[in-house]
């Protein structure tokens, strides 16, 4: 017998149950989502929460079942303890990025993917996730397509009013995630500087962090909707024309 398919004592099994419900509700995952990814029936992933298992599981299911729920393969089996990135009921994300364009694509899969991404490194995305990313990013102008959004959605095959449920989705559904940006910090600063005298070198460093194609206003509208931040001097910056590399 292999070691994936060596069975879990059922003591520490009906431990795991009510540990891992906590933790599925927490990411709001629901129970068909994690039952999937465990390959069982909704049913069954419920008897397994309340601590019900008919047979003990096998190393195999049980690593499943914590992929499912954003854990690493053994982390089930710890004591139960909050999730480690969780705090207060949201996921903490560390989001690391030279710019502020690149974060808001690496935050809009984490959204399209209930951040899944993250902890499956080696799974590339599907073609929704791909879709639902490329549809936010639109939003804030960091998308690989610049046409109207009536345009993109056409292109994916969807309606308008499709791509603006996807996309209102995704702004309700960061409201489970809290995202640390460090590039932004970097801009709330730069832009407070902007408030003092204009000068080149400040246009300059602005234009770095929001990248290439990233606008102020579309940056502080990221902040707003995604992060819950408000950009103070964000007007300040636009009337500066700190939006692109002073000339």
């Amino acid at each position: 017998m292999s070691d994936l398919q060596a069975r879990i004592p059922l003591a520490r099994c009906r431990e795991i149950g009510p540990h891992a419900r906590r933790l599925r509700e927490e990411l709001g995952l629901s129970v068909a989502e994690v039952a999937r990814a465990c390959a069982v029936s909704s049913p069954t992933l419920l008897q397994w929460e309340q601590g019900t298992f008919p047979k003990a599981l096998t190393v195999a299911r049980l690593r499943a079942w914590a992929r499912a729920l954003l854990l690493a393969p053994d982390q089930l089996l710890a004591p139960p303890a909050t999730h480690p990135g969780l705090r207060d009921g949201r996921w903490r994300v560390v989001v690391k990025a030279e710019t502020l364009e690149t974060a808001i694509r690496r935050v809009a899969e984490c959204l399209a993917t209930r951040g899944r991404n993250l902890v499956r490194l080696e799974q590339s995305l599907d073609a929704k996730a791909c879709r639902d990313a490329a549809l936010l990013a639109h939003r804030y102008g960091t998308g690989t397509r610049r046409w109207p959004l009536i345009d993109v959605a056409v292109a994916y095959g969807i309606t308008l009013s499709h791509a603006h449920q996807t996309i209102a989705g995704m702004i309700a559904r960061a409201a489970q995630f809290e995202f640390d940006v460090a590039v932004l910090d970097a801009i709330v600063e730069v832009s407070t500087a902007a408030l003092l005298p204009t000068t080149v070198v400040t246009g300059r460093r602005m234009h770095d962090l929001l990248g290439s194609s990233l606008s102020m206003e579309r940056g502080a509208a990221f902040a707003s909707e995604i992060l819950s931040r408000r950009i103070s001097s964000a007007d300040a910056c636009m009337a500066a024309g700190y939006t692109s590399i002073p000339q």
